[in-house]
């Protein structure tokens, strides 16, 4: 995934590589030099992979609110944060900013949740 045309604040990378299982959709959305990648799947799953560490995802927004995580209280971008949980449809979702890469999962099963926890350990910056 490129981020060539974003703002990396850290300047850490141009680029991010994952293990991300393949998707039904794939998107890229940059607004204000932010930038996302998102990946839908069939079942309503949607994994994503952003640069915007310091307010988070709107996937994930209601998810932030419910568990009283309103906002992020990122000092560096060597903060690592992560949030997450089940819902009460057995749904799992989390949101980790790990330094200056946001990452994140909405709407996995549990097996989609173990699927994403491998993708979030597989990224690997490329400068």
């Amino acid at each position: 995934m490129s981020f060539e045309k974003c703002i990396v604040a850290s300047d850490s990378y141009t680029k991010i590589q994952a293990l991300v299982p393949t998707a039904s959709d794939r998107t890229h959305d940059a607004r204000e030099g932010m930038c996302y990648y998102t990946f839908s799947y069939k079942s309503s799953a949607v994994f994503y992979i952003g640069n915007n560490v310091w307010t988070g995802s709107l996937v994930n927004f209601e998810n932030r609110i419910r568990i009283g995580h309103v906002s992020y209280n990122k000092n560096t971008l060597l903060d690592t944060v992560r949030v997450g949980g089940v819902l009460p449809n057995g749904e799992r979702w989390t949101e980790q900013l790990l330094g200056d890469v946001l990452v994140g999962y909405a709407n996995a099963s549990q097996s989609e949740a173990v699927m994403f926890d491998v993708a979030i350990k597989s990224i690997e910056r490329i400068k």
